[in-house]
């Protein structure tokens, strides 16, 4: 064998083993955890942080729980759950937790839908913090 010809094999022998990944179809429904995935990605939080505390802001699904940001006492910014957390039909939550301190906040599970916003208000009571669709 040629060298030209060890190459053509070895350049079909990579080819082979390079997968497509097939496209996936939504159900007649419309409502399948693709069509999810493709049209809600990374859901952005307004956060309003009215107590003078700083505290770690986590989104939380089951047992899994990440950090997603962290902000100043009294300021206001914006954190991003990723997309694992907005991926599938199953709801999340975002826990608020002081970081001198033990006291914490855990909202109602939010289920991700496409163009949701959602506002984060913290209070001076960690635990009296309320999250809101706008």
């Amino acid at each position: 064998m040629t060298a030209g010809t060890l190459l053509t094999c070895a350049s079909l022998a990579c080819a082979h083993r390079q997968t497509r990944a097939r496209p996936t179809l939504p159900s007649a429904t419309g409502d399948s955890a693709a069509t999810n995935r493709e049209t809600v990605g990374r859901i952005v939080v307004r956060i309003e942080n009215r107590s003078s505390f700083d505290v770690t802001i986590y989104a939380v699904r089951g047992s899994l729980r990440q950090r997603i940001g962290s902000v100043a006492g009294v300021s206001r910014t914006s954190v991003t759950v990723p997309a694992t957390f907005t991926s599938d039909l199953g709801a999340f939550s975002i826990a608020v937790t002081r970081i001198a301190g033990n006291e914490t906040f855990v909202s109602d599970p939010v289920t991700p839908q496409p163009g949701i916003r959602l506002l984060l208000t913290i209070q001076s009571r960690i635990v009296n913090s309320a999250l809101s669709v706008e």
